[in-house]
């Protein structure tokens, strides 16, 4: 174990270290991982199962009841995943879709799958071209991916949120943390459906001061995606007023050229501006601790220390494991030079 304060990283098998007394129970305050997804991305070993009930069960052992879990998942997995933690004992709230424009599509062309696997010599060949023919534009059962799924679940209870938040420090989201900058209209009465109570109630636009409420959609950042998304804003509202609107959180997935780290080359990273979102999102009032019992490259534990949240994190594969110790130290010696600067400055203006 390595353990700077504020940080404790394990090099080991999640369910011993969960299991062994290396973490209290009830001492964690949210989860927020990127497990294996059992689809055997790249062949690679680690990513042939996802992880069991009985995991599930351990993590959920260590979480402060109320405390939350969010789990990324495969769209062809998600299903599986949310199953699991659910028979563990957690209970599901809600899916973030993160949605994206440029992933690959890894379906197969049925035309060249049938020429490779027809004995021509056992059918004319003015039938296997027919056949052919007709299948001619058909591919394998597979879409281009553009979203994958973020699980969100939460340890009951310990009576209700008011009951949870006094004795265990923590209870539900941190909503105003996670709002969208950009302040943009609201609607000060509603304008119709079941909460509409008032017949005669008018529907006023007025200004947004606290930004808007973060949503369960989380789209990438580019151009493509955002000139889509503004076409299905209100009609009502006046064309400049659009383009000074945002909704939704926008993060571009992680590209070669984008990454922190030109050393990181783990396979499934995820982008450290929605992982730094996501922290925030889970965040309780004081003294947070983060568990990511998946900890891969150290994403979730970079975007922790910069958001100023304690840090566990389990490693089993010794390779993902140095990448993150060397990412997660660099990070905690960067910003405590910037937060020592920024005390530095305080002091001065205080003067």
């Amino acid at each position: 174990m390595n353990k700077p304060d504020g940080l404790s990283i394990f090099n080991d098998d999640c369910g011993k270290i969960l299991s062994d007394g290396s973490i209290a129970p009830d001492s964690i305050d949210a989860v927020v991982t990127d497990p294996p997804y059992g689809i055997k991305f790249f062949n690679q070993k680690w990513d042939y199962e996802i992880p069991s009930v009985e995991i599930f069960k351990k993590i959920l052992n260590v979480i402060k009841p109320g405390g939350t879990i969010l789990c990324f998942a495969s769209p062809h997995t998600q299903h599986r995943m949310a199953v699991n933690i659910e028979d563990a004992g957690f209970e599901l709230r809600d899916c973030l879709m993160w949605l994206y424009g440029n992933g690959l599509p890894k379906s197969q062309s049925l035309p060249d799958l049938i020429r490779k696997s027809i004995n021509k010599d056992q059918i004319p060949p003015k039938e296997l071209d027919r056949i052919i023919k007709a299948f001619d534009g058909y591919r394998t059962n597979a879409l281009k991916p553009a979203y994958e799924p973020i699980i969100m679940a939460m340890k009951p209870l310990d009576g209700n949120y008011a009951n949870n938040a006094m004795v265990h420090k923590i209870s539900g989201l941190n909503i105003d943390a996670c709002r969208l900058e950009s302040k943009g209209k609201k609607w000060k009465t509603p304008r119709g459906g079941i909460w509409k109570t008032d017949k005669n109630a008018k529907s006023i636009l007025m200004d947004n001061t606290v930004g808007r409420f973060p949503a369960n959609v989380i789209y990438e950042d580019n151009d493509d995606v955002k000139e889509s998304f503004l076409k299905s804003i209100d009609p009502s509202m006046a064309v400049h007023e659009k383009n000074l609107i945002t909704r939704i959180f926008y993060c571009a997935k992680v590209k070669g050229k984008n990454k922190d780290d030109d050393d990181n080359d783990h396979p499934t990273i995820k982008p450290l501006p929605l992982m730094k979102y996501l922290c925030r999102l889970v965040k309780s009032p004081s003294d947070c601790i983060i568990l990511d019992p998946f900890m891969g490259s150290g994403s979730t534990g970079v975007a922790c220390i910069q958001e100023g949240i304690s840090f566990v994190g389990i490693e089993r594969e010794q390779e993902y494991f140095e990448i993150a110790k060397r990412r997660l130290f660099s990070a905690k010696e960067t910003q405590e030079a910037k937060d020592k600067i920024k005390s530095n400055f305080l002091e001065w203006a205080k003067e």
